[in-house]
């Protein structure tokens, strides 16, 4: 407390002032050491929102960086497939990582975010046509220990005929994954077929799960036949064979094409004929099976 009082004798009177003083000072030495970081404790007061990062991994074997989110911005690197990254942002189709001693951006297509490492599919069978047979250098690349029995222009009835192709010991597979259908998507027996083979799979491998993948529709630029029929006779398949897979126990129906469909319904990354994915998104999808496997598991 502060007196006022003109004497109560001189020496008293400066030790009450000189106090005062002293107890000003602390407060206000106080107040400021309550906004400075406690490095006692090792907690600090941040005066803005961290940016939260994420980490993703390259899929395509030479992803140009740039210095700004956009195909007009000059290049000022590259990434080699499977190379690590931290993600700081996202902005619409891209990335802002972390490149070299700053910042680049990158095509969010060609990087995986999967929060499980690639190693989930080691082991696995994949069954198909030219989708699968498309991806064999993606399956090799990041699993181990698989077995790919894929061809271009087969369908469910060259594979049931050749069905003594299929390892036989269901011990060494941890895993199916079917992706049939496109090439006899007209044909009457096309969806009788396809189930039979995947009544089969689910037989040899019953101790095993059996997923079965989603038909991608075609593209605009779809040149075997009138596009209109076809996604509707697309559809309806994906439909039949969904229904099929549930009355099954070891049998999963998953979807991969998250990312490939336009806002009409047709393949986004279309290949001249419109028919397969563009060779430059073939790592987006083999990540996309990888990440609808997990989400059923």
């Amino acid at each position: 407390m502060c007196y006022n009082s003109k004497y109560i004798g001189g020496v008293i009177l400066r030790k009450k002032i000189l106090t005062c003083m002293l107890v000003g000072i602390l407060s206000t030495s106080l107040c400021f050491s309550s906004m400075a970081p406690s490095y006692a404790t090792g907690k600090t007061v941040s005066t803005s929102s961290a940016t939260s990062t994420k980490t993703g991994r390259v899929t395509v074997s030479n992803l140009n960086v740039r210095s700004g989110a956009s195909t007009k911005y000059r290049k000022i690197g590259s990434l080699s497939y499977n190379k690590r990254v931290t993600i700081v942002k996202t902005l619409k189709e891209w990335y802002k990582i972390k490149y070299n001693s700053g910042y680049g951006y990158v095509n969010r297509a060609y990087i995986s975010t999967s929060s499980r490492d690639s190693k989930d599919l080691d082991g696995f069978l994949f069954v198909g046509d030219s989708f699968t047979n498309n991806i064999r250098k993606n399956i090799n690349s990041n699993a181990k220990n698989t077995v790919i029995r894929a061809k271009g222009s087969v369908t469910a009835k060259y594979w049931i005929n050749h069905f003594g192709q299929m390892p036989a010991n269901s011990s060494k597979i941890k895993g199916v994954i079917l992706q049939i259908g496109i090439n006899d998507i007209g044909e009457r027996y096309n969806i009788s077929n396809t189930k039979t083979l995947i009544k089969k799979l689910s037989n040899r491998y019953r101790n095993k799960t059996i997923y079965v993948h989603r038909l991608f529709p075609i593209g605009t630029k779809y040149k075997f036949g009138n596009k209109y029929t076809t996604q509707k006779q697309i559809k309806s398949y994906n439909a039949s064979i969904k229904s099929y897979c549930s009355t099954l126990k070891n049998v999963k129906y998953i979807d991969a094409t998250s990312g490939f469909i336009n806002s009409n319904g047709y393949l986004k990354y279309q290949d001249p004929e419109g028919l397969h994915i563009s060779w430059q998104y073939l790592g987006k999808y083999y990540n996309n099976i990888e990440a609808a496997v997990n989400r059923v598991r």
